[in-house]
């Protein structure tokens, strides 16, 4: 969920493989159209609201096209379309199939936006920065892209 106001709250989640994305404007709650990213397991985790852009970051997992191998993603929107990218780190045990990372945290700060990852299997956190044009691994203070310290260390995700 973020809030930028009493009259615009946006919230994400996920149910039978499909995203789901809601916007209230003070009055009522609005469904939001998104990209269908997996035929059958995609997860929403985190959304962030920043100079009326989304971001929505999470997990897909589309055993159809690429063998069941799940990738952290992060959907951009601008009012009108939304790019679909995704972030390519690697699972900290090396093995996409064992561990999965997924977006569990996202910020816009200084207009760079920013990506918490979280491995389930190892408990690994990892950060990632959208440099325009691809998300890039990041080292947070006190260690490195794939075990830093907890993620509301990181100013750019404590301060939104």
């Amino acid at each position: 969920m973020h809030v930028v106001s009493a009259h615009d709250v946006r919230v994400v989640g996920s149910g039978g493989g499909r995203l789901y994305a809601a916007h209230y404007d003070g009055a009522s709650w609005q469904e939001v159209a998104l990209p269908r990213l997996s035929v059958l397991s995609a997860t929403a985790n985190a959304v962030t609201v920043r100079d009326g852009e989304v971001w929505i970051g999470g997990t897909d997992r589309n055993i159809y096209t690429d063998s069941g191998t799940p990738r952290a993603f992060v959907l951009h929107g601008n009012g009108t379309d939304w790019q679909t990218t995704y972030v390519p780190v690697p699972a900290p045990t090396g093995d996409a199939s064992e561990d999965r990372m997924s977006v569990q945290a996202l910020a816009v700060h200084d207009g760079t936006a920013w990506a918490g990852l979280y491995a389930d299997r190892t408990k690994d956190r990892g950060l990632a920065r959208w440099n325009g044009s691809t998300w890039e691994t990041a080292a947070a203070p006190g260690g490195d892209a794939r075990r830093p310290p907890d993620p509301s260390a990181v100013p750019a995700l404590r301060d939104r």
